[in-house]
């Protein structure tokens, strides 16, 4: 039978911010002596005692009402998905402009070369749905790779080769007539990381 901790008794969690994972240990180290030299009972044979960790890295605000949340506790902002999410937008936002001014709105006429021309709305249109059809998935797997603390090197490759993969998947179809080296290559760069980070994320989800 274990000891019965009186009822009275409870924990409250403190949070410190240092500017260095050194400067956290020593104020742990000199916190735990100071309690030890205190002495204060808890039962009638243990004193009190703490309990601390010294977490490095994003934190994750809460509000002013649950504060601070670190890695350790709480998955932070995935920023790199982030960053990657808004680039893929934007390059949407172009494509389908693309796609309206070629459709003969005069707002987007500066960007309509080659407007009444069947073939190159097609092509921007494909150019457009085939950004949508990859960007998704892949930013569900760069999100959960992220979560999942993997080296960030290993984020940024996959996600600049998938972003580069669509740029020039996008202005081959997007822009032009035809550049088979762009598209082929952006369909490289787009599917290359869309099969190393599905099979990274399934070995980080450690199946077996």
């Amino acid at each position: 039978m274990g000891k019965r901790v009186p009822s009275h008794l409870f924990f409250t969690p403190t949070i410190a911010f240092f500017t260095s994972a050194e400067d956290a240990l020593v104020a742990g180290m000199n916190v735990r002596h100071a309690i030890n030299r205190a002495a204060l009972p808890l039962t009638g044979d243990e004193n009190y005692g703490v309990s601390m960790g010294i977490g490095f890295g994003r934190l994750l605000s809460a509000g002013p009402k649950d504060g601070y949340f670190g890695d350790e506790m709480n998955t932070s902002f995935s920023n790199l998905t982030a960053i990657y999410c808004s680039l893929l937008a934007i390059w949407l936002f172009v494509l389908s402009i693309r796609v309206i001014g070629l459709r003969g709105n005069p707002a987007f006429a500066f960007i309509a070369q080659g407007k009444g021309d069947e073939e190159l709305l097609n092509r921007a249109i494909r150019a457009q749905g085939n950004l949508i059809e990859y960007a998704p998935i892949m930013l569900l797997i760069l999100f959960f790779l992220e979560a999942s603390r993997i080296p960030e090197l290993a984020v940024r490759i996959l996600g600049d080769g998938f972003l580069l993969g669509r740029l020039m998947h996008g202005t081959a179809m997007g822009f032009m007539r035809s550049n088979m080296p762009l598209r082929v290559g952006g369909m490289i760069l787009t599917l290359l990381p869309l099969l190393v980070g599905a099979i990274a994320l399934f070995l980080q989800s450690k199946p077996f």
